[in-house]
């Protein structure tokens, strides 16, 4: 299994937070209102969640997460999640997940990518948390596309991912259009 890697990471991190505190340059357009999780970190402007669809996980449920701040030997202090009593029912479970793709990796096929509720606004922008993305590992190479697909397979809680995530989706077989 692969990750993204530290430095994608750091770089998706840095741009996602100089979009949210970067000044904008709306002109004589009225600004847009930013958007707010549960877990209170701001979406892209301008930008509305995925509403939920039938028969897929709720990404609310999914934002109910609290981070909290952790000492840890190896690390020193991290963020680290702590599940819901109804997301710890979801573990190792067979889900639907619907979201836009956000490729890691050069290329029109990926078997590894993020999914999040969120219209991608910027390509090098992510201004979510980790309470609003997870990563999924298909089986096979999915298509990118734009549109948002509804991915299934395996849903796995991570609690001390090096990586930053706290959800993935694992022997995704189905990258499909609803």
């Amino acid at each position: 299994m692969r990750s993204i890697g530290f430095p994608l990471l750091l770089r998706l991190i840095f741009v996602g937070i100089l979009a949210v505190v970067w000044p904008s340059h709306a002109g004589d357009k009225p600004a847009q209102k930013s958007l707010m999780t549960p877990n209170g970190l701001v979406a892209p402007d301008g930008s509305k969640p995925l509403p939920p669809l039938k028969d897929t996980l709720n990404w609310a449920v999914l934002q109910k997460v609290q981070s909290v701040k952790t000492k840890t030997e190896d690390r020193g202090e991290v963020w680290l999640p702590k599940f819901t009593p109804e997301q710890k029912k979801l573990s190792k479970k067979a889900v639907k997940l619907y979201g836009f793709m956000l490729p890691t990796e050069m290329g029109e096929m990926q078997k590894e990518f993020i999914l999040t509720p969120y219209p991608p606004s910027c390509p090098f922008c992510m201004s979510m948390g980790p309470d609003s993305v997870v990563q999924i590992i298909c089986d096979k190479p999915a298509k990118v596309t734009f549109e948002p697909v509804v991915v299934s397979g395996s849903f796995v809680m991570l609690e001390d991912d090096p990586s930053g995530f706290y959800y993935r989706i694992i022997g995704a077989t189905a990258v499909e259009q609803p």
